[in-house]
């Protein structure tokens, strides 16, 4: 297929490579442009940064979005029902397996935590 060999080596890497279709470092690095842009505003709030930028919020949102839909394909995204019924089995258990009442109180707390951190990073 490829007579040059460091090419066919290339190509040979890439294509084994299980996170080929990954498109995190990607838009890692439009981020990354993207905040270098946010400094040149501003020293000059009227550059021509502002086109570049609104091309890169518009290419990150196609590559966030293949992202997303190929996470979604793989099955490696979960619904929220999905995981308070995962939650809600988990807790049956305990609830059915532990009679120690200090622990079912510390298992309560953990929970509600886990729950409470959950909801504040998915609110940013």
């Amino acid at each position: 297929m490829f007579k040059n060999l460091m090419l066919a080596e290339r190509f040979q890497r890439a294509y084994e490579d299980p996170k080929l279709l990954e498109l995190r470092s990607e838009i890692a690095l439009l981020e990354v442009r993207m905040s270098q842009l946010r400094e040149a505003l501003d020293e000059n709030p009227t550059g021509p940064a502002w086109t570049e930028i609104i091309e890169l919020f518009e290419n990150r949102r196609k590559l966030v979005e293949s992202e997303r839909k190929r996470l979604v394909e793989m099955g490696q995204m979960v619904t929220v029902e999905q995981v308070n019924g995962i939650l809600g089995a988990v807790l049956n258990s305990v609830l059915g397996n532990v009679s120690d009442k200090k622990a079912l109180g510390a298992i309560s707390a953990d929970v509600a935590r886990l729950i409470s951190g959950a909801a504040s990073n998915a609110a940013q």
